[in-house]
């Protein structure tokens, strides 16, 4: 009879770590969809995140504090941009 008590408690707790374990990896699902998905500000429109290549995750390391780095970005623009409001 105490056998089968701790049999069927050891089975439990097996089938809870199951159940966790299955939670948290849907957690972790959703959590990498959200950052993949983002809503641009102020519209319903979607930003979709791509992941980095190598080069972006090795880089920062390779080049250490002392290396002063300059990052273009090209952009084309939708609306005419007001000069005052970048005084």
């Amino acid at each position: 009879m105490e056998n089968n008590k701790q049999e069927l408690n050891k089975a439990r707790k097996k089938e809870q770590k199951q159940r966790e374990k299955r939670e948290r990896k849907l957690e972790k699902r959703r959590y990498k969809q959200a950052l993949r998905e983002e809503h641009r500000y102020g519209t319903d429109e979607k930003i979709r995140w791509d992941r980095l290549d190598n080069t972006a995750h090795l880089f920062p390391v390779i080049a250490g504090e002392d290396m002063s780095n300059v990052y273009r970005i090209f952009v084309i623009l939708n609306e005419e941009v007001d000069k005052r409001m970048l005084q």
